[in-house]
């Protein structure tokens, strides 16, 4: 089985394969680390916040990889139940989740994406326990952003069976690069307008 194990802390990530015989090996800075696993049709409980002291060799302890759960569902607007599958940027909507398999270090390194079908459905595999489903590229301020998914219900998962779940975001118009443009110009004009008169103040606030 391919399986490509990951180190991560919030802002960086390294990734190694393992060999025939199912051993890695890391050379890491000293910090804390989430470890994760990833193999095809197999999910893996992370071992998060794992302490690696310089010029120490650290055992970690073995990774599982189980068939686990999935969690099925569809992304709609909040408002209006309507599927959805392009953010406002026009972009395809992918989803992901936090959960036993994904911790919360991913924010900037998401991994196990999936894509949209054409009625906004998904099909995510997950570790048995709470997961929380995210919408990756949705806006900030939408209910199932990655800001705001682990403060929604979480989606139990249990072994060899399948949960459901609709994600929401908010009723947005459809993208239009003249109205963000003139959208921007306007926020522009009122911070230059906001400045201070004093030249050291003004040159402050701008820095």
């Amino acid at each position: 089985v391919d399986v490509l194990v990951t180190a991560r802390q919030l802002r960086k990530t390294r990734c190694v394969s393992t060999n025939a015989a199912g051993q890695f090996r890391f050379v890491l800075q000293d910090g804390t680390y989430d470890f994760l696993a990833d193999a095809p049709e197999r999910v893996c409980v992370a071992v998060a916040g794992h302490d690696c002291p310089a010029d120490k060799q650290v055992e970690l302890p073995p990774f599982r990889l189980i068939a686990g759960g999935f969690i099925t569902g569809q992304v709609v607007v909040k408002e209006t139940g309507i599927p959805v599958t392009i953010s406002e940027r026009g972009q395809p909507l992918m989803v992901g989740l936090f959960g036993p398999s994904q911790t919360a270090t991913q924010l900037l390194f998401p991994t196990s994406l999936v894509p949209l079908d054409a009625e906004g459905r998904f099909r995510l595999r997950a570790a048995p326990g709470k997961n929380f489903p995210y919408i990756h590229n949705a806006e900030s301020d939408s209910p199932h952003s990655i800001r705001n998914a682990q403060s929604q219900t979480a989606v139990v998962v249990n072994e060899g069976q399948t949960a459901t779940c609709q994600l929401h975001m908010l009723q947005r118009l459809p993208y239009d690069p003249e109205r963000e443009g003139k959208k921007a110009s306007e926020k522009i004009q009122k911070f230059i307008a906001d400045l201070p008169q004093d030249s050291l103040a003004r040159t402050r606030a701008i820095i």
